[in-house]
């Protein structure tokens, strides 16, 4: 820009001079995420390091990305330290660690009548997102050990474990 001003005399006087408009320092937590059992920690925050810029979590870190095991809500302000201009963007994370139910039933008993028996696993957690794991270190499992359901031709303790897939809880 150029400004000009005339005196009284006539004289003219110029100054010039440049404007610049300089935006905030852009800061980005990043996506929302989850933890779960599988993922027990998570990486926020988008920015790379800028010289002259000052990064401040609401935890109180102070770089532009972070790792966190615990659910919150993040903020996550940038600052031009010398026109102290800033900005702010926030990123949830969430937490799945619901356990799932895992029934093995009442004790059922093998008999001369009755060599072979099915083990009932309908008090657990039932549908498509879940995986079941019948074990034993002093029975048999003849089919199924990855049902609800297994058929069983000995006396022993039976484990069964349930997965929820969707968050790797057990």
């Amino acid at each position: 820009f150029e400004i000009a001003a005339e005196d009284a005399n006539g004289c003219l006087t110029s100054v010039i001079f440049n404007i610049q408009i300089v935006a905030a320092p852009l800061a980005d937590a990043g996506e929302d995420q989850t933890l779960t059992c599988d993922i027990t920690e998570v990486t926020i925050g988008q920015n790379s390091t800028e010289n002259g810029i000052v990064y401040q979590w609401n935890n109180g870190v102070t770089t532009p990305t972070q790792t966190v095991n615990e659910s919150g809500v993040f903020t996550l302000t940038a600052t031009n330290v010398s026109l102290g201009c800033s900005s702010s963007d926030e990123v949830l994370v969430l937490s799945d660690t619901n356990l799932p139910t895992a029934s093995a039933g009442p004790d059922i008993e093998l008999t001369c009548a009755n060599p072979t028996l099915t083990a009932d696993g309908n008090g657990s957690s039932i549908g498509n997102n879940y995986s079941y794991n019948w074990t034993t270190q002093n029975g048999n499992i003849l089919t199924g050990a990855t049902t609800l359901n297994p058929e069983i031709n000995d006396n022993g303790n039976y484990q069964l474990i349930v997965t929820d897939d969707t968050n790797g809880c057990t």
